[in-house]
């Protein structure tokens, strides 16, 4: 059963909340935390900020909170870029005045764009199906510009420009996954928003480059896993890349196996670069807690929230794939069951298919709550106030308290655990 009780998640929206329109701008702060071991988190990120609005838009619908934002969106779009380079691709901004972050830092950030895109992008969608036509061509999206196609048309122009691009970690430079899946999101769901406006011309423009970026990731199958970088192959960005750039169509769908696949490599690296994985198992505790990546040193290398709370989210995502493709009568293919087989230690093919497929579902639903008590157990003692960082030894806070990305993983995470099985 999940984890968390209605009144848990209830505490956890309320700090989550307090992170966003920071002093009624519309930014969201990635930290109230002045002094993290990477400094102060005091900014809005591009990144966290896009992620964290569409969990708002998904898991709350806060039409206010998203308007807000629509208006941090067009301020940050307009401000001069010190940096001699688009202000589309800057990292972090500056609260509440959104002026560009002015310090040294590594940019361009070509993924956050892309993520921006799909966020005002769905949220366009929204709009124009609740019949608000006006503030979609206002604002979001229309023949000359509006917040939405500016990151679209960025993305069209510097998608395959990556010899400078910085990762999400901010650490590595070059082409990685996480950037290309997320902009391949960004752009279809431009695609769909320039359709349903009338612009046949750009939706053509963008479903096209969307095209190359998946031709490109592509050549991210080693025949083992999805790697994220030739310098850093076993990352979990790969699967938050899976979560946030997923376009419900077949490519690189939760009941992939070339998915399931890599979540099996993860988990086994994860499970032995922390100690504490084992400490919690002695303790009784289940699940499993995920760090970033293979040789992570930053505040000495732990088990992170966020990471954690994507791997419970992509299993809720496969077991309601799963019911999803069960209810038009579609049954996982072999090569899909033996990965699964693979990835759940608890699952066996039955003697006919329907049993199989509950026993699948129920084992997916099984797993992903089993890392969500993993993170009730170490995020009950703070009252849920979740960190980036649990110490990789003693399961106790790390680095920069109430880490928004924290909580819109977890949140969204049981936003997408299936309800009845």
């Amino acid at each position: 059963s999940n984890p968390f009780t209605a009144d848990q998640v209830a505490t956890m929206q309320g700090y989550f909340l307090k992170n966003i329109n920071i002093d009624g701008s519309g930014g969201v702060v990635a930290a109230p935390d002045n002094n993290t071991h990477g400094g102060s988190y005091y900014y809005h990120w591009m990144r966290d900020g896009a992620i964290t609005m569409n969990v708002v838009r998904a898991t709350l619908g806060r039409d206010d909170l998203m308007k807000r934002y629509v208006g941090w969106v067009e301020k940050v779009q307009g401000k001069p870029d010190p940096h001699g380079q688009s202000v589309l691709a800057e990292p972090k901004f500056m609260l509440p005045s959104g002026d560009v972050f002015s310090g040294g830092w590594c940019r361009p950030q070509n993924d956050g764009p892309g993520l921006r895109a799909n966020t005002l992008g769905l949220y366009a969608l929204d709009l124009l199906k609740s019949g608000d036509a006006s503030y979609v061509s206002q604002h979001l999206f229309n023949a000359n510009g509006g917040t939405v196609r500016k990151d679209c048309d960025y993305v069209v122009k510097n998608w395959n420009n990556d010899a400078q691009n910085c990762d999400l970690w901010e650490e590595i430079r070059g082409e990685n996954f996480f950037t290309r899946i997320v902009q391949r999101k960004g752009l279809l769901t431009c695609s769909r928003l320039a359709a349903q406006t009338g612009d046949a011309a750009a939706a053509a423009t963008y479903k096209s480059a969307a095209g190359a970026i998946e031709t490109a990731l592509g050549a991210h199958w080693n025949g083992q896993f999805l790697f994220e970088a030739q310098q850093r192959p076993k990352d979990s960005a790969v699967i938050l890349g899976l979560l946030y750039g997923y376009a419900d169509d077949s490519f690189l769908a939760p009941t992939d196996p070339k998915v399931v696949a890599t979540v099996k490599v993860f988990n086994d690296l994860f499970y032995g670069m922390f100690d504490l994985n084992r400490k919690d198992d002695l303790a009784g505790i289940p699940g499993i807690l995920w760090g970033r990546y293979e040789g992570d040193h930053y505040s000495g290398g732990n088990p992170w929230v966020l990471c954690t709370g994507g791997l419970a989210d992509m299993y809720y995502r496969q077991a309601a794939a799963v019911q999803a493709d069960a209810a038009r009568g579609i049954f996982p293919s072999s090569e899909s069951l033996t990965a699964f087989k693979g990835m759940l230690p608890n699952f066996k093919e039955q003697v006919d298919k329907n049993t199989t497929l509950t026993h699948l579902i129920s084992s997916l639903v099984a797993e992903g709550d089993s890392v969500m008590a993993r993170i009730h157990y170490h995020a009950a003692p703070s009252n849920f106030h979740l960190p980036e960082q649990w110490d990789k030894e003693t399961g106790l806070f790390n680095n920069a308290h109430d880490l928004t990305w924290s909580y819109g993983s977890v949140l969204l995470a049981l936003h997408n655990r299936p309800n009845s099985l």
